[in-house]
């Protein structure tokens, strides 16, 4: 055979396997152009819902207007991904109103498929038999690599009740001039460390402030208390437990230094830093979206101490499946692509929340505290090690907003600390 007549063959079979294998091909695998990452793990959804008939399904969240348009356009690449599944989106951007739209809706039967809401609130739901346990489709094995303290938050009777996306826990920053005033480069570690290091500064400066916190916002005041509480036994879902007298004795003290309600002072989130060293402020309680959100010379005025936060929990999210949701494959699918490594990271970059995944944490160890592509090393062990801490309790919704009143009359002076003591205590 000629060499022109053996090329010929050779093209002309490459051509017949292209002819041969190219629609299988496209039948099975679909546009790649608007895929978010972490397809692989993806794929048996994909194959899934390429064989199920077309079907609506209704996700309800309660967010901000920016985070709303940031989910609209990931739940038009969903439906760009799956054609044949067609989402419904609606936001409530007060979560109170959100929360008694969905107690309502998920009581007579008309539940959404699909809720983003408080991680607080999961267990409530569940134990009224509203939601579909993550276990019960095999879904629990692909958030494994999830932070172990936001799963256990959803845990109820052994079984795991949501699908954890995100994370703004409240946080203790500190004065470093304060600090460095007094000769020492560390916060203080325990109650008695803290009642001395303010009698001193107070020595050589009478307008020293012990703590700042930000007016209505009952969650500040338990991750203050619980940073003088052995982390074995701090436990914010119980402000404060019926006989703790050492809690009750820090509130005491703190109202005996907010004799005209100065702890309230703080205003401008934007200029943290400034506030505390204007108002002689040893140290304020923030979130980490707050902070992170910081300019570089406001975090370099401040001081973290980085094993402090426990209870990653307040003020976390996690999807939910109602119990009664005809379309569950199609709800979960849904879910896996917005909880997705790809999802969280640029969540967190555009507004500092936390991410569920472990993976997305530096793991080059950077000290960096302002880094916009991925959350500091050492939130990893605040995420995940021993003790889990408490999970709340299907109470819990009921009694913080119980409490957060209860804080409000004290801020404006409606009731004194005696009365606020005597009725967190009081049962629901």
């Amino acid at each position: 055979m000629s060499t022109r007549k053996y090329l010929l063959v050779i093209v002309g079979a490459a051509l017949l396997s292209v002819i041969l294998f190219v629609p299988d091909v496209n039948r099975t695998t679909p546009s790649s152009s608007n895929e978010v990452s972490g397809n692989a793990e993806q794929q048996p959804y994909i194959r899934v819902l390429a064989e199920e008939q077309s079907s609506n399904i209704n996700v309800n969240v309660s967010m901000d207007a920016e985070q709303f348009e940031r989910l609209l356009a990931a739940n038009d690449r969903f439906m760009a991904k799956f054609p044949n599944v067609r989402v419904k989106l609606s936001n409530i951007d007060n979560t109170e109103i959100a929360y008694a739209v969905w107690k309502e809706q998920f009581q007579v039967g008309e539940a959404p498929d699909v809720v983003l809401m408080d991680s607080g609130w999961v267990a409530e739901f569940a134990v009224g038999g509203f939601l579909m346990p993550i276990d019960s489709l095999g879904k629990a094995e692909g958030i494994s690599d999830h932070s172990a303290k936001l799963r256990a938050s959803l845990l109820w009777n052994s079984y795991l009740w949501g699908v954890p996306t995100d994370a703004d826990p409240s946080m203790l920053v500190w004065n470093k001039a304060m600090l460095a005033s007094a000769g020492i480069d560390v916060p203080p570690n325990d109650w008695e460390s803290y009642i001395a290091l303010v009698e001193h500064l107070k020595q050589s400066d009478a307008g020293t402030s012990a703590v700042s916190l930000y007016p209505g916002e009952v969650d500040q005041l338990l991750v203050w208390l619980d940073a003088w509480t052995a982390a074995s036994n701090a436990d914010a879902a119980y402000l404060p437990a019926a006989g703790d007298k050492s809690r009750n004795e820090r509130l005491r003290w703190l109202n005996s230094i907010d004799s005209q309600r100065n702890i309230f002072r703080l205003s401008n989130r934007v200029s943290l830093g400034s506030e505390l060293e204007k108002h002689h402020l040893l140290c304020a309680v923030v979130r980490w979206s707050d902070y992170n959100a910081l300019p570089k010379e406001e975090q370099n005025k401040l001081l973290i101490e980085k094993s402090e936060p426990r209870h990653i929990w307040l003020n976390s999210r996690s999807y939910v499946v109602a119990s009664s949701t005809q379309s569950a494959e199609q709800a979960f699918a849904w879910i896996n692509e917005m909880t997705s490594a790809n999802e969280q990271q640029q969540g967190y970059q555009l507004f500092g929340r936390l991410p569920a995944d472990n993976s997305l944490y530096d793991s080059a160890g950077s000290l960096s505290l302002s880094s916009s592509v991925k959350p500091p090393s050492w939130w990893l062990p605040l995420m995940n090690d021993e003790p889990l801490n408490t999970p709340p309790d299907p109470n819990w919704h009921e009694r913080r907003k119980n409490w957060e009143e209860l804080w409000r009359q004290y801020e404006i002076g409606a009731i004194d600390m005696e009365s606020f003591i005597e009725r967190v205590q009081q049962p629901l």
